[in-house]
C-alpha cells in the first residue's frame, strides 16, 4: 500500500481523488481517529520530558494526589490551547510562513543549546563541589 501511495504521489495526483483503498468521508478521518491520535501521542512525548521527571521528584516530596492533580490539570490546560491554537493559527498564517518560522525557531533554539552547553563547560573541581552539595543535602534529609 505505501508503494502505491509513493507512485500515486510522484504522479502528482490530488490526494482528495486518490484512492489507495480507505474509505474516508469528506470530512476527513473523524473524531475518534484525532482522539486516539492525541491520546497515544501524549504518553510517547512527555515520558522522558523534563515535567515528567519534575513530577515525580515533587511526588516523594509532596502528597501525591495535589501533584497528580495539579500535573493533569495543567496537562488538561495545555492540551486545551494547543488544540485551539492548531485550529486558528493555520487560518491566520499560511503554511509558507509557519515552515519558515519554525525552522528559524528550530535553528535558533538548537545553536542556544549548543552555545549553553559550550559555555558552561563542567571542571572536574566543579563536579566535586556538586556531589558534595548533594551528599550534604541528603544527610541533612535524613
Amino acid at each position: 500500500m505505501v508503494v502505491e501511495l509513493n507512485d500515486a504521489l510522484d504522479e502528482n495526483k490530488d490526494l482528495k481523488t486518490l484512492d489507495v483503498g480507505l474509505k474516508l468521508d469528506s470530512k476527513g478521518l473523524g473524531l475518534f481517529y484525532a482522539f486516539f491520535a492525541s491520546f497515544s501521542m501524549i504518553p510517547i512525548s512527555e515520558i522522558g520530558d523534563e515535567t515528567f521527571m519534575i513530577v515525580a521528584t515533587m511526588a516523594i516530596r509532596h502528597p501525591k494526589s495535589i501533584v497528580l492533580s495539579g500535573a493533569l490539570s495543567a496537562l488538561i490546560i495545555m492540551t486545551v490551547l494547543s488544540t485551539a491554537l492548531g485550529r486558528i493559527v493555520p487560518n491566520l498564517i499560511s503554511r509558507k510562513y509557519t515552515n519558515n518560522a519554525a525552522t528559524v525557531l528550530y535553528a535558533f533554539f538548537g545553536l542556544h543549546l549548543l552555545y549553553i552547553a559550550w559555555r558552561s563547560s563542567y571542571s572536574e573541581s566543579s563536579q566535586k563541589k556538586e556531589m558534595e552539595e548533594v551528599e550534604r543535602n541528603l544527610r541533612l534529609d535524613k
